[in-house]
């Protein structure tokens, strides 16, 4: 039912009202991702607050401009008191490059593939029109690609999706075909109207990869904040399950050279909704549970005081002049 090929008019507006398909049609491995389950909050942040050997470094590989509705709840009354307008943001998208001492490089995100730096080629990926607007690709600016970055650090022994919308997954066709791919759970099941404007434009981004590899995420227990995963079995870098933005989106936690790093993913777009404890608008499978999953990466930062934080589209200022509390 997700194919729209041959489909009427009047079909396709029946289908959007009443049917829906999950984001992918990709295969999901049943090979065992890596981690180590079942942490505390306590446990995390105790390890996490301590000095680590990892390094990471944050590239911005595009620019783009988004509409505000999708990257901020404009509904939300701070948004309101604020009085912002659905203007557009300057957003960036960013691929993130994690050495482990003994585990080797790894990604977190996939850049964007060499297939999407001319719009008017015959292979570029996003060959609907209704994507391309919906998104804004017009002003969609490409800086490196994929390629460009494996070719500066080496390919990855495996790259940590925070979750697998578009802007997240266009590097894929650059990659090793042997690369592994970790998401996090539910992401592949969950089903929703929309993903038929954008399922085969993942399906083009994803062909030829590996299939996807679900995080070892246990239930989350009574009492704790967040459901945690130690990916590599040192306590240096966890995944944090915040199923907001997406059912299987993730957070990242890692101990650095430098002192404790917060990856917000998607459930944070934007400088102005974490300074001010808003998650994002419509770009989101359910803003309530983002908001949840907001205010909960918003106390991890009020008990590690030295964290750096790095939102899923923006930088935020330095030094922070507006860090308000969710409450």
């Amino acid at each position: 039912m997700c194919n729209l090929v041959k489909l009427q008019p009047l079909t396709l507006v029946l289908l959007f009202a009443l049917s829906s398909c999950t984001a992918t049609s990709h295969n999901l491995s049943k090979k065992i991702a890596p981690g180590t389950p079942n942490l505390s909050q306590e446990d995390v942040l105790k390890h996490v607050s301590q000095p680590g050997t990892i390094k990471i470094q944050r590239l911005t590989v595009a620019d783009w401009k988004l509409k505000r509705k999708g990257l901020i709840n404009l509904k939300h009354p701070r948004s309101k008191e604020a009085k912002l307008k659905n203007t557009y943001e300057d957003v960036h998208l960013y691929i993130y490059i994690l050495e482990h001492p003994t585990q080797g490089t790894f990604f977190i995100d996939s850049g964007v593939a060499s297939n999407l730096t001319d719009p008017d080629a015959d292979d570029y990926p996003v060959k609907s029109p209704v994507v391309r607007k919906a998104l804004n690709f017009k002003e969609f600016k490409p800086l490196r690609t994929t390629a460009d970055v494996i070719q500066e650090h080496g390919a990855p022994n495996g790259v940590f999706l925070t979750h697998i919308h578009i802007d997240h997954i266009m590097g894929v066709p650059d990659l090793p075909k042997n690369t592994p791919l970790f998401i996090g759970p539910h992401e592949t099941s969950h089903r929703e109207a929309k993903h038929l404007g954008t399922r085969g434009t993942l399906n083009r981004f994803l062909d030829g990869a590996q299939p996807f590899q679900t995080l070892p995420f246990p239930e989350h227990e009574e009492g704790q904040p967040f459901s945690a995963v130690d990916l590599f079995g040192d306590q240096q870098v966890f995944a944090i399950h915040t199923p907001g933005h997406t059912p299987g989106s993730l957070a990242f936690l890692i101990r650095t050279e430098n002192g404790p790093i917060l990856l917000t993913g998607d459930t944070s777009h934007t400088a102005w909704g974490w300074d001010n404890c808003v998650a994002p608008g419509l770009f989101n499978s359910d803003i309530d549970e983002t908001q949840k999953d907001l205010e909960m990466l918003k106390a991890i930062e009020e008990k590690l005081p030295n964290l750096t934080v790095w939102t899923g589209h923006q930088s935020l200022s330095t030094p922070r002049s507006n860090t308000n509390r969710c409450n």
